[in-house]
């Protein structure tokens, strides 16, 4: 679904006439939305007048540089190319001749699948770019190494899913989900629907809306007037027409994951903002789903495997995903946190990456469990 890639650059890959995979998502994550609405993201509040506040920096540890690059460098070198895997038929008779659906569980197991995860989805975006537009040459990848690495690494509680997989030949990977309790890097993360920076970034008509600039480490942000400054010129930079979409209206559903109870727990790799997890125990997140013709099936199986559990379902959806999702039952549900955590920042669209805010923000969506 579950990162532009907020965890990376994203390259253009060729694009050439394949099956179809017309009701599965590229991808779960945070590389969406890219065409966000028109307006002002950063409507003033009482404590976002702090001007000179410090701003706080945890750095990565040299240990969780090294172990991210191995990761980053393994699935560069092991992903491949998926052109060939088949797509999932559709009718239960037909996927149980040619395909298998198992469990796979722990966080060992998951990050050796990572180099095959990144290819399906390489590979599932590649097909939608060309059932759209045949003569379409490029394509861009749904989501970072960095972003899946970075949700396996991290996540929380019991770290498990299911794989599809060709049941005979090359037994080649057709598509994976990993869901888990959902988590964050913000503290100051609130559901809040009615909150004017809330659904900042409806995803637009064109879809593929650049950020023009990316402020690092090397080019401080200190204040909140600078942190205004900065969001609102991605704002302008990434406007387009709003596109009509399953939202939360009445705000209920923001309310009911607002009163979820929530817990700050130690994560499971320090990482660039600090060793700690927020965690919502009552609520079940699909982290990462890529597939080939098997998006629904996986979803329907994780849900009967873990929803008598959770109270609601949650997800960082990209844009090619929406309306997979919304045929699910899922809506847009407004979030906002404060940029670092900072109490003189004012609230903003949340971003996974909640460090950077020039990051397009997180398109979550939840719905009810029953």
């Amino acid at each position: 679904m579950g990162s532009t890639s907020s965890g990376g650059a994203k390259r253009a890959r060729a694009a050439s006439e394949v099956d179809d995979t017309s009701d599965d998502p590229t991808s779960s994550g945070t590389d969406g939305p890219r065409a966000p609405s028109s307006g002002r993201i950063t409507p003033p509040h009482d404590d976002a007048d702090g001007a000179g506040a410090e701003t706080m920096r945890r750095r990565e540890t040299e240990h969780a540089k090294e172990t991210r690059r191995f990761h980053r460098r393994a699935i560069a070198d092991g992903a491949g190319s998926a052109d060939d895997t088949p797509s999932c038929p559709k009718s239960d008779a037909a996927f149980a001749r040619t395909s298998t659906l198992e469990a796979v569980e722990g966080r060992a197991a998951w990050l050796a699948l990572l180099p095959e995860m990144v290819a399906v989805c390489n590979e599932a975006a590649r097909r939608a770019a060309v059932k759209e537009n045949p003569d379409k040459k490029t394509y861009d990848e749904p989501l970072s190494p960095d972003y899946c690495y970075d949700r396996v690494a991290r996540a929380p509680g019991r770290v498990a899913g299911y794989v599809v997989r060709e049941k005979r030949g090359e037994k080649r990977l057709q598509g994976f989900i990993l869901v888990h309790e959902f988590a964050a890097l913000a503290r100051s993360l609130v559901f809040d629907s009615h909150d004017p920076a809330a659904t900042f970034g409806s995803y637009g008509s064109d879809g593929s809306v650049q950020r023009v600039f990316h402020q690092g480490d090397d080019v401080p942000v200190t204040t909140a007037a600078e942190i205004v400054k900065a969001t609102d010129a991605v704002a302008r930079a990434s406007k387009d027409d709003a596109t009509s979409r399953a939202v939360d209206a009445d705000g209920c559903l923001a309310k009911l994951l607002q009163g979820s109870p929530r817990e700050v727990r130690s994560a499971a790799r320090g990482d660039a903002f600090g060793d700690d997890l927020v965690v919502w125990p009552r609520l079940l997140e699909i982290s990462l789903l890529g597939a080939l013709g098997c998006g629904a099936r996986l979803c329907k199986r994780a849900l009967q495997d873990r929803a008598r559990d959770y109270d609601a379902l949650v997800l960082q959806a990209t844009r090619s995903a929406v309306g997979f999702y919304e045929t699910l039952g899922l809506a847009r549900v407004g979030t906002v946190a404060r940029y670092r955590d900072r109490a003189d920042a004012p609230r903003l669209a949340y971003r996974h990456w909640c460090t950077r805010v020039v990051d397009e923000p997180s398109y979550v969506m939840a719905r009810t469990l029953g």
